[in-house]
């Protein structure tokens, strides 16, 4: 949370009127701070770490369609990957392969479509491995004429919130925030805007 206090003594419509663009421009500026923090902030990837583990070429995979390459794939890592655990949801039938070490690697998981490949989940408490790039749609919302931005994922990511916070799935995942950290290391940044807002309205 940001507070400050400002005093201004100037009146009138001239001031009031570049007052208003130039607070309405430092909105626009700091969220842009923020949203391309949180971009940068999801662009670790979870795929590198397990690139061996999914390799899809030689004389094993000759021949196969792509159905059937995904799944030697998935069976060449549960040959591989040590203590890795299937969980099943009762009610969805849905199933996650996760827990797995490999070479020193710990938190290896099988994501399904669309990748059907094995990946490194982050360390909690630090952001998501980029694994196909759509927590990275981070997107602004501006209302009240401007002077107001939400700065978030985009609607219909359903893991979105429970990567940020945390909660319960088809297993308890342990918070692995973006957006918070994302505005809390521009909060300098968003506070030089407005008084740079204020610089400029007095002109």
């Amino acid at each position: 949370m940001i507070n400050a206090t400002f005093k201004l003594d100037w009146q009138g419509d001239a001031f009031t009127g570049r007052l208003q663009r130039e607070l309405s421009r430092a909105v626009r500026q700091a969220a842009g701070k923020v949203r391309n923090k949180a971009v940068e902030l999801l662009n670790v990837t979870g795929k590198a770490a397990t690139r061996d583990l999914n390799r899809s070429s030689g004389k094993a995979f000759k021949g196969m369609n792509p159905t059937q390459k995904n799944a030697l794939i998935f069976s060449n890592g549960m040959a591989k990957i040590k203590g890795l655990k299937t969980i099943k949801s009762v009610k969805t039938g849905a199933s996650l392969t996760m827990g797995g070490s490999h070479n020193g690697m710990k938190g290896i998981y099988w994501y399904g479509s669309p990748l059907n490949r094995w990946v490194q989940s982050s360390p909690a408490g630090s952001p998501p491995h980029k694994q196909h790039g759509d927590l990275q749609k981070v997107v602004i919302e501006y209302s009240q004429g401007n002077y107001k931005a939400k700065i978030g994922p985009q609607q219909g990511l359903k893991y979105a919130r429970i990567q940020e916070l945390g909660g319960k799935g088809l297993i308890r995942l342990p918070p692995r925030p973006y957006m918070r950290p994302a505005f809390e290391s521009q909060q300098e940044a968003i506070m030089f805007q407005f008084a740079l807002a204020l610089q400029r309205a007095a002109k």
